[in-house]
């Protein structure tokens, strides 16, 4: 190829050189801007554009890359040499960052060591916040303050693949049987849409919402991911109901960076903390329903202060009730015409008396239908859930 070195040609090389190399940042730049939560990304309607980016950023990169060396070579050999080099370097240093240092999947890994304990050898504090899953029989309890910090970690519970998930920005935890359309699929962190962390599955890089377990970009848009049942207890809670769980314990290689704030702990008061449902805050801790498609959401302080809410939700009477311990909650049917009541920590119904598994204290059977109940932000409940109604308290 021929190219004439002329100074006016060498002038208008240098130009496309730092055109071509800013528009090579500002790709890596815009595609990391987009996906983590910095001022102002998080509130822009962006997902289409994010993700055709992110799928076809390595077409643009070498698309960009081609000319910039080419660029690069001649001007380094036409005594331009120290201004390309460098600008080569800070460009290099921008995608290091970009790519390796400042993503989702870096710094928030997969545990390299899954501990679990009998409650026996537990070392978790037992005030601590756990989800616990309950499969043919065995029982785990996940450490809230660890799968927080993992945001998604692949395991088992009685011979049961699962996928235990959790966004910090928004307080969502959900567990998902981990299979898209039969088969067993891996998944990692991409980044957050929406202020919701969002996870993309290896086989056809679909990103999938953490919070629905739905498909919201991608050949799979749609689709949707198996909800596992899951009870929010304290580790103390959940030794009490179920004498065999196994308690999952801090990863060594991550005990020294694990969040250490506990929501939890400073949203045990009920008083002076109740708001009418038109003054609900984004960051109002509530909890969340859904039953029969539809969704509703209540005051967590409500609930702290009656300890037991009888409501109903499209056509389904049901009952949430929190423990002694202001942490422990929990969601059931109520098939009968009377109205639950709660007393240390046992619900009464008909004078039947039921611990928070829904067990039959004198039949020892599990009578009670559990429902799911979640505990997060408002503005994420309502976000994932935009037609759910709310419970007036006054």
């Amino acid at each position: 190829m021929h190219f004439s070195h002329s100074k006016s040609n060498i002038s208008k090389l240098g130009i496309l050189f730092y055109i071509l190399l800013s528009l090579f940042v500002i790709l890596e730049v815009l595609i990391d801007y987009l996906l983590m939560p910095v001022p102002g990304s998080q509130e822009l309607d962006s997902l289409s554009l994010t993700y055709f980016l992110f799928q076809r950023k390595l077409l643009f990169e070498i698309f960009l890359l081609i000319p910039i060396l080419f660029s690069a070579t001649i001007l380094i050999r036409n005594k331009y040499k120290w201004m390309p080099l460098f600008s080569i370097l800070m460009a290099a240093s921008i995608y290091i960052f970009t790519n390796f240092i400042f993503t989702a999947e870096h710094r928030f890994q997969q545990p390299k060591n899954l501990i679990f304990e009998s409650a026996k050898e537990n070392e978790v504090d037992l005030n601590k916040m756990a989800i616990l899953v309950e499969k043919n029989g065995k029982a785990k309890a996940y450490t809230v303050e660890f799968v927080e910090y993992h945001h998604q970690i692949r395991d088992s519970v009685g011979g049961q693949a699962i996928l235990a998930t959790y966004c910090p920005a928004c307080q969502t935890g959900r567990f998902y049987l981990p299979y898209i359309k039969g088969v067993y699929t891996k998944f990692r962190l991409v980044g957050m849409n929406n202020r919701n962390a969002m996870l993309e599955d290896e086989t056809t890089h679909s990103w999938w919402s953490q919070e629905t377990g739905i498909c919201i970009a991608g050949k799979l848009l749609g689709e949707s991911l198996t909800l596992i049942n899951t009870r929010r207890f304290t580790i103390n809670k959940c030794i009490e109901l179920y004498p065999d769980v196994q308690i999952m314990q801090a990863d060594p290689a991550f005990k020294d960076i694990y969040f250490s704030n506990d929501y939890y702990a400073k949203n045990t008061s009920s008083s002076d903390n109740l708001v009418r449902i038109k003054d609900w805050t984004p960051r109002t801790f509530i909890l969340g329903v859904r039953s029969e498609h539809l969704a509703k959401a209540y005051d967590w302080h409500y609930l702290l202060r009656k300890r037991i809410i009888n409501d109903s939700i499209g056509t389904k009477k049901i009952l949430l009730v929190v423990s002694n311990d202001n942490r422990s909650a929990a969601a059931f049917e109520n098939h009968s015409s009377q109205l639950a009541k709660i007393s240390q920590d046992t619900i009464f119904i008909e004078n039947v008396p039921y611990d928070f598994t829904g067990l039959n204290l004198k039949s020892r059977k599990k009578e009670l239908t559990h429902i799911n109940v979640y505990r997060e932000y408002w503005f994420s409940w309502k976000y994932a859930n935009p037609n759910t109604s709310q419970h007036d308290c006054f």
